[in-house]
């Protein structure tokens, strides 16, 4: 069966001599019967031994198993054959703590992938004497009964030979005898080899003795024949999962200390890959459908977007990586009109030519110490918007009548007791063809000069006077109110502004959806009014390397006779060409000749100043050159710059510079693009399948814009974040793999024992990858847990720390699919990183080493 050619064991010192343990061993083993090797210690007994077991190889020379040579064989081979013919029964047992005395007898079985194993296990405790002991703890065991237990569990699986290490080592005379008696009844069917060097039990038992001696065979004594050799079939060895895992949890608890470090490590590091992905897959068209559900959005923008290119330096070409949500044109209504099946409407407002809305209303003072309603500060902050609707369809409940003509208009409520409580400007024929120009949407400030006030006391008086309000520097006459009820919003309209978003934050919230259009208006009123204001740019001025902005303003009334190439400059561009040197010198001038002569004035002395600078700096008929983004009228997108050179025809005590009335861009108007409903479907509809060829078109409300904005700031953190658990995941996989490797290096004589009983390397690698995977397991519920606290935090801290509105229940951030993703595949990463070095460093152990613990 076994037979040992030319063997040489030779044990290399890295600092010493080499050991030579065997020296030409030459034998051959029977199928059955007891041999014992006998031999002083350190003579090779034990290292034959594990030669024979496949725990170690041999130097030099060939062991032969049923004629094969093990030096042929695989790591997997190796390991069937330890499981399927081979039994060991160490001198120190080398049993599995973890398990009791019926699981250690049948984990081999187990490894066999045997079933049922139940009955042959009980019939092999039976015939070592511990059937009633089956249930103990190993460590419940004496010296004796976990000898006879390593004896069962070699037995169990029916070896054909028993490879037993100083079986009675540690034990007393009666406890040997056991031993030994069980032994030599075993080796009636198969061979028993003891390691002893107990020479008086060898006579007792022996079939055969070998005498070892400084590694070398010096006596052979022979009781019986030697048996012929056998086919002998073989099973294939597996650890089961269930027993893996088993190994793996009770493994699992050894080191708490670091195991709960690399938990919260791994945790952190997890929850912030969530929190990473989180950031990116919020829920924002849900919660946009849910909160325009919520609080009754009736009116709702339309806007396209688009990518706005760069226009000048580096990046000149190329485009922004956001985008921007732009007005839509009147085709771009009518194509969406036409392919959505929703109530879509069309405001517009007027806009001058810088790309401002223009307002109505008089204004009110604005600033943080004034005192106003609430009602005041929205109608303020809700830019003018018209509908231009056909006489048969102003089919709503109106105080007054409808228009007429257009200069007539309807207002909504809150934009009369507007008028009621602040009033508004009176049309002022001579406000028509002056200089005077609206500036500032919210603040309607002159350059000079006060208009007259309308301050009427009641819906009735508005709507009958005869007296035109002004609109820009055009005329209207509110004709009609419309006539809706708003009881439900009175407190919220007629509180404090600075008392509205604590008190009646829910009230407000409803109110903002309440009404986009503001003003109504007959068809064609865009196209047929006046607003007769004046208009303006602000554009870049150039000079040497230096740029300035300035604000050019047209000749309105041609007072300067301008040619489209010829601009009009103030005093201040003196200044900034001179770097503030003419101002300096001029004050000089004037205060050096009054000192003089006083009586001709200081500014007859500045104007022959001025005469003499421009003469010597020859001032008129220079150039200035100006730049602009070239922004269209509807979008305010710019898709290039303009440079423009320009000659001065004269300098004038004004504060603009004034062009051509040609030079600049007609007062025109936006459309505002909007869909009408309270119906959740729409707002579904609407959100996820606004696109035209290519175009994508977005929702834009006030609870939008919290929404989108919410949503910008959580996915501009998401990169950082990701970044940050990166970092964290450095550490948390060399501290997942101190945990393995730690273990390993704990549970190395389990390793080796479980080797010996002919567990694959595969197998032991799969338990530390369990033990990798349950640690993940529990550090991914917990980083689960964090990302859904996380969650409700961040929920609950998002609108009141931008809006300080309370119970404004906004839930953007949750945990999703992609996440709990991501988190699994970055632990999987994770595990697998720090157990591919535990599963090199435990294909390197040879058995015997791992049980020595070398």
């Amino acid at each position: 069966m076994i037979e040992l050619k030319n063997v040489f064991k030779t044990y290399k010192s890295k600092k010493g001599p080499s050991t030579e343990a065997l020296k030409n061993i030459n034998i051959t083993f029977d199928n059955k019967g007891m041999t014992f090797v006998l031999g002083k210690s350190g003579s090779g007994k034990s290292t034959l031994l594990n030669l024979l077991g496949g725990l170690d190889t041999p130097t030099s020379g060939e062991i032969l198993f049923n004629g094969k040579s093990l030096s042929k064989y695989k790591s997997k081979e190796f390991d069937k054959y330890r499981n399927n013919y081979i039994g060991f029964v160490f001198q120190e047992y080398n049993l599995l703590e973890k398990y009791n005395v019926y699981e250690n007898v049948a984990f081999p079985l187990k490894l066999q992938g045997e079933k049922n194993y139940e009955a042959k296990v009980l019939e092999v405790l039976d015939k070592v004497g511990l059937k009633d002991l089956k249930d103990r703890k190993v460590n419940e065991l004496s010296g004796g009964q976990k000898q006879r237990v390593a004896i069962a569990r070699a037995l169990v699986k029916n070896p054909k030979v028993i490879l037993a290490d100083e079986p009675t080592g540690n034990l007393d005379s009666e406890s040997s005898k056991v031993v030994f008696d069980v032994l030599k009844s075993l080796s009636n069917d198969i061979l028993v080899i003891i390691i002893s060097h107990d020479e008086e039990s060898s006579k007792l038992y022996a079939d055969r003795a070998i005498y070892i001696k400084d590694g070398e065979i010096v006596a052979v004594t022979q009781n019986n024949e030697v048996t012929m050799e056998q086919e002998i079939p073989s099973k294939k060895n597996k650890l089961h999962f269930k027993d893996s895992l088993y190994i793996a949890y009770k493994n699992t608890f050894n080191r708490k200390g670091k195991l709960i470090f690399a938990i919260i490590l791994i945790s952190i590091t997890i929850s912030l890959f969530g929190l990473s992905v989180m950031q990116k897959y919020i829920r924002e068209k849900q919660e946009s459908v849910r909160l325009l559900e919520k609080y009754n959005a009736k009116f709702i923008e339309v806007r396209k977007l688009v990518k706005e290119p760069y226009v000048n330096g580096p990046l000149e070409g190329y485009y922004r990586n956001d985008h921007t949500p732009v007005h839509l044109k009147n085709d771009e209504f009518d194509l969406i009109k036409e392919k959505y099946d929703l109530e879509f409407k069309k405001a517009f407002y007027f806009v001058n030519s810088s790309g401002e809305r223009i307002a109505f209303l008089k204004p009110i003072d604005l600033s943080e110490n004034s005192s106003y309603t609430f009602e005041d500060m929205i109608v303020m902050y809700n830019f003018t918007a018209f509908e231009e609707l056909d006489a048969s369809n102003f089919n709503f409940k109106i105080i007054g009548r409808k228009p007429t003509n257009y200069e007539e208009i309807v207002i909504s409520k809150t934009y009369a007791d507007y008028i009621i409580n602040n009033g508004t400007y009176l049309y002022e024929e001579e406000f028509e063809n002056s200089t005077y120009q609206l500036m500032s949407q919210r603040t309607n400030s002159f350059e000079k000069g006060k208009r007259k006030i309308y301050k009427p006391s009641s819906y009735e008086e508005i709507v009958n006077d005869s007296e035109y309000v002004a609109y820009g520097f055009g005329k209207v006459k509110i004709v009609g109110i419309i006539d809706e009820d708003l009881s439900k919003f009175n407190d919220l309209l007629k509180c404090d502004y600075k008392e509205y978003l604590n008190k009646y934050s829910e009230e407000y919230r409803e109110f903002i959806q309440y009404r986009l259009v503001n003003i109504y208006v007959l068809e064609g009123f865009k196209d047929k009014y006046d607003l007769k204001i004046k208009k303006d740019r602000n554009v870049e001025l150039h000079h040497d390397k230096n740029t300035t902005n300035i604000h050019l303003e047209e000749d309105l009334l041609d007072e300067y006779n301008l040619s489209k190439t010829e601009v009009i400059v103030p005093y201040s561009y003196l200044d900034y060409i001179s770097n503030d040197e003419y101002s300096k010198k001029l004050n000089e001038y004037i205060i050096s000749n009054m000192e003089i002569d006083s009586s001709l004035g200081s500014d007859y002395y500045k104007e022959e100043y001025n005469k003499k600078y421009l003469e010597d700096n020859k001032i008129i008929g220079s150039t200035i050159k100006i730049t602009y983004d070239d922004r269209e009228v509807y979008t305010n997108v710019s898709d290039k710059q303009i440079s423009q050179t320009l000659t001065i025809k004269d300098i004038k005590d004004v504060n603009s510079y004034i062009i051509n009335k040609d030079s600049l861009p007609d007062i025109s108007y936006n459309f505002v693009t909007f869909i009408e409903t309270n119906s959740k479907d729409d707002y579904v509809k609407a959100l996820n399948e606004m696109e035209i060829d290519g175009s994508e078109y977005v929702l834009d409300s006030d609870i939008l814009e919290i929404v989108a904005s919410s949503s910008f700031s959580m996915k501009f953190l998401a990169n950082y974040i990701f970044i940050i658990a990166l970092f964290f995941s450095l550490f948390a996989v060399l501290q997942l793999f101190n945990y393995i490797n730690t273990n390993i290096m704990d549970n190395k004589k389990e390793i080796g024992i479980l080797r010996s009983l002919g567990t694959s390397k595969f197998d032991i690698c799969k338990i530390y990858l369990l033990q990798g995977c349950i640690v993940a397991l529990v550090s991914y519920l917990i980083a689960i847990g964090l990302c859904y606290l996380y969650s409700i935090f961040e929920n609950s801290m998002l609108f009141s720390s931008m809006q300080q509105i309370e119970n404004f229940d906004i839930k953007l951030i949750g945990i999703v699919w992609q996440s709990a993703l991501i988190m699994f595949v970055f632990l999987f990463v994770m595990v697998l990183l720090s157990t591919i070095s535990a599963a090199n460093k435990i294909s390197k152990l040879k058995p015997i080493d791992a049980i020595n613990d070398k």
